[in-house]
């Protein structure tokens, strides 16, 4: 197994930041060190994919920005804690350290290698029968949504049309999960044509349902395949990444259900937007949990968060509910900060309520644990990397989310699509065979 020292050396030098009172400098220096991370890891694998280059840079930015808001732009939400945001910053610490050190023994991997050989194929029908099918659905229920009546997504989400919009979500996940594998099996005859398309419906998405997952989940996706196979993702590609990632995230929340609203407010995009949008959620909400947490462990957060992950409403009813609504529900309404929106949650939050900081140390060590292991399983086959880049970005929206979003996005809802996938393909084989068998008894 290979490692590289200067990973390490950076994995180690968080850890001396515990020695650092002045909060501020502590959260700036953790988001240096993170992107320090990435930068070498950039120079060693050229690869976007890999969990070093993007994974721990997104976990420097969302454990440090909600300090260098209140900072540069102070906020009266939360009562101020010298004491607990330091608690936060270094149970952050803790978590990234442990997890990078992790990853730090990844191996190299050069997938041009091994999938690189791979000719143009002609196309299943099934795969293209199946995208046909998903886009046809999706654009009912978008005008399903358009003529329900709703102004904003959570009007949308308690009028009738609500449950199939989960149908139109599940569907996009699906035909990239089948985009994935077109390409990495070589039939790659209508991929361009077909990913044109899914950009088109997960737009739409973002514009009428206001959600923004299957736009960004389809865009990272796309990079993933380009720089796997170009190996050029290179330390300029590396903060060009970062730095719009930084500022469409926050601009990308204007355009949530415009088509629904019929709102599109350009002069509320400041500075503000940058510092103040979602990358402040997990260090606001590992904050407040410190804040106003009796320190009485929850366990049952994490058993919730499985049931509830894996086994759909209708089956477990309301007997659980995951740690996100549990947070937003009833700690925030319970210490009057509940405010009239979600907050998502933070997974390093949820570690620390479930078991203090040997459930951070837990936490840490199952996400490098699993990140690295799928990672190297990613040359076995082309199902096994598909798996995996859905799965990575999942764990980067579950840092201010919870287990329950990982084992539901991360998880099932791949194995989900594994499913579907060769239950199509299994029943057109099965049509075409009785076809061609009942030709040959007329011939």
């Amino acid at each position: 197994m290979k490692f590289n020292w200067s990973l390490i050396i950076c994995s180690l030098s968080l850890l001396l930041l515990f020695s650092i009172d002045e909060v501020f400098l502590k959260a700036i220096s953790i988001l240096f060190i993170c992107m320090l991370y990435g930068a070498v890891s950039v120079n060693i694998s050229k690869n976007l994919v890999d969990p070093r280059v993007i994974f721990v840079p997104f976990l420097g930015i969302y454990q440090s920005f909600y300090v260098l808001q209140l900072t540069i732009i102070p906020a009266d939400i939360l009562p101020y804690s010298h004491d607990a945001i330091n608690t936060s910053l270094n149970l952050s610490i803790i978590f990234i350290s442990i997890t990078s050190l992790i990853l730090s023994f990844i191996n190299k991997i050069d997938y041009r290698e091994i999938y690189g050989v791979v000719q143009n194929k002609p196309n299943r029908t099934s795969e293209i029968l199946s995208i046909l099918i998903v886009l046809i659905i999706c654009y009912t229920i978008f005008a399903l949504g358009i003529s329900s009546g709703a102004t904003t997504k959570r009007e949308l989400m308690y009028s009738g049309a609500s449950q199939v919009q989960v149908v139109a979500l599940f569907g996009l996940f699906y035909a990239y999960f089948v985009v994935l594998i077109m390409f990495l099996e070589g039939r790659k005859k209508y991929f361009k044509a077909t990913c044109v398309f899914l950009v088109c419906t997960a737009v739409f998405s973002a514009l009428i349902q206001g959600e923004r997952d299957p736009v960004f989940r389809l865009v990272f996706l796309l990079l993933f395949l380009y720089f796997s196979f170009k190996r050029n993702f290179t330390f300029f590609y590396y903060l060009m990444f970062f730095s719009s990632v930084i500022i469409v995230v926050p601009f990308s929340q204007l355009l949530k259900g415009v088509f629904l609203s019929g709102n599109f407010d350009m002069t509320s995009f400041a500075l503000t937007s940058v510092l103040g949008n979602e990358f402040i959620s997990a260090g606001r909400n590992l904050y407040a949990v410190i804040l106003y947490s009796d320190g009485s462990y929850k366990p049952f957060l994490i058993f919730n968060d499985f049931i509830r992950g894996l086994f759909p409403k209708f089956i477990i009813g309301d007997n659980f509910i995951s740690s996100t609504n549990w947070y937003n529900n009833q700690f925030r309404l319970k210490n009057s900060f509940s405010g009239s929106s979600g907050w998502g949650f933070s997974i390093i939050a949820q570690s620390y309520l479930v078991f203090g900081y040997v459930g951070v140390i837990l936490s840490a060590l199952f996400t490098g644990g699993v990140l690295k292991w799928f990672y190297h399983r990613t040359v076995l086959s082309a199902r096994y990397f598909a798996f995996y880049m859905m799965l990575i970005i999942t764990f980067i929206y579950v840092i201010r989310a919870d287990y329950a979003t990982l084992f539901s996005q991360g998880f099932k809802l791949p194995l989900l699509c594994f499913g579907a996938y060769f239950l199509l393909r299994k029943l057109l084989l099965i049509n075409s065979s009785t076809k061609s068998v009942v030709n040959k008894t007329r011939n």
